[in-house]
This record gives structure tokens, sequence and C-alpha cells, in this order.
């Protein structure tokens, strides 16, 4: 895995996720959503997994 590349978008997330209790992150394939969305996660959910995706639906309260 390479090493994450600090973007734009980085100082604005880290000032409005302590305030907020969930930010969408949207933009084009390859622009390093997955990787910004990583460097700050403390959970998790891939909804892409459907193992995962089938354990949410069964039970929302785990979001």
């Amino acid at each position: 895995m390479t090493s994450y590349r600090t973007r734009v978008l980085d100082a604005e997330l880290d000032a409005l996720l302590p305030e907020l209790p969930a930010i969408a992150i949207e933009g084009p394939r390859g622009a390093g959503k997955t990787a910004t969305a990583l460097q700050r996660a403390v959970q998790v959910l891939r909804l892409d997994d459907p193992a995962q995706a089938q354990l949410l639906a069964a039970d929302p309260r785990r979001l």
C-alpha cells in the first residue's frame, strides 16, 4: 500500500468531524475518497461488502 497523500480537503474534514456524526465524501473514482476516510475512521462499515450490508439491513442499530 502506498503512503497517504495529503489532500486540500483534509484540514476542513478535521475541523468538521468533531462537530458532525457523519460526513459523506463524494468524488470521481481514484480521487482518494476511501484513503481520506480511512485516515480518520474510528469504525469502518463497508456497504459494498454483502455480509456487512446484510447485517446492517437486518439490524440498523449496529450503525
